[in-house]
C-alpha cells in the first residue's frame, strides 16, 4: 500500500489511473463509471479502490457482462454444496446451479437461466434483479439482458448494489492503512458481499492493492 492514502474526493480517476488499476477495460466504460460512483458516492481512495477491486474481477475489468459457464465433466462451482455436474447446455448449466435457490430468490423453473450474473458485477439471482431493478426504476426482472446493453445502465447499476444495497461504502471506510492485516480483512468482507462466497480472493486483493496504490497522494 502507497505511504499515505488520500481521504478527498477522488472523482473523476483520470484515464491513466484507471488503466493502471485496470489495463485492459474497454475506454467507452471510463466515463460512465466516474459519473456513477460520484452518484452514489465512492469517491474517496478507499471507497473506489474497494469499488474498482472488485469490479475487476467480477467482469475480467469490464470485458465480460455476463457470467461464463462451462461444459467440463463432473464440473463443481465454487462454494456451492450441490453435487458436481457436467452440463449440457447453458440453461442446463445455470439452472442446476442456480436455480431453486431460496437464497437467491430463485423459486420458479428458468430463474437459476434467466437471472445468471450479468453486468460489471454481476448481479445474480430473482431477489438481486428485483431489488435493483425497483431501486433504480429499471425492468430487470422482465428484461435482465439491459444489463449487457449500455455501459451507463450496467455501472450504475453496479455502483448502486455496492453503495446503496450492499452499504460497502461503510466496509471500504474501515480500513486501517496503519494495520497490515486490515485490508486483507476488509478485502474478505467486501468479496463475501459481492460474491457471496471468497473466490478469487487472492486476485481481489491484489486489485485493492493495486487501486490503492494508484489512488494514493505519496
Amino acid at each position: 500500500m502507497a505511504a499515505t492514502a488520500y481521504s478527498g474526493n477522488v472523482l473523476p480517476i483520470p484515464f491513466l489511473t484507471l488503466r493502471r488499476i485496470m489495463p485492459h477495460a474497454p475506454v467507452r466504460y471510463f466515463a460512465p463509471l466516474n459519473a456513477a460512483m460520484g452518484v452514489y458516492a465512492i469517491n474517496t481512495s478507499f471507497r473506489a479502490a474497494a469499488f474498482l477491486s472488485q469490479l475487476a474481477v467480477e467482469s475480467f475489468e469490464l470485458r465480460r457482462t455476463h457470467e461464463g459457464w462451462t461444459k467440463r465433466k463432473g464440473f463443481h462451482l465454487p462454494g456451492s454444496d450441490r453435487p458436481a455436474h457436467t452440463a449440457t447446455s447453458q440453461r442446463d448449466y445455470f439452472d442446476y446451479w442456480y436455480g431453486n435457490r431460496r437464497d437467491l430468490g430463485n423459486n420458479t423453473v428458468g430463474d437459476g437461466y434467466n437471472y445468471r450474473g450479468r453486468g460489471g458485477i454481476q448481479i445474480t439471482g430473482r431477489d438481486n434483479y428485483n431489488k435493483v431493478g425497483q431501486g433504480l426504476d429499471l425492468p430487470l426482472t422482465s428484461r435482465p439482458s439491459i444489463l449487457e446493453d449500455d455501459p451507463g445502465t450496467d455501472m450504475d447499476v453496479a455502483a448502486f448494489f455496492f453503495a446503496r444495497l450492499k452499504h460497502l461504502n461503510t466496509v471500504a471506510d474501515s480500513l486501517d492503512p496503519e494495520d497490515p492485516s486490515s485490508i486483507e480483512h476488509v478485502n474478505r468482507r467486501l468479496t463475501r458481499a459481492i460474491n457471496g462466497g471468497h473466490n478469487a480472493l487472492a486476485e481481489r486483493l491484489a486489485y485493492y492493492r493495486t487501486a490503492l496504490n494508484a489512488l494514493s497522494v505519496a
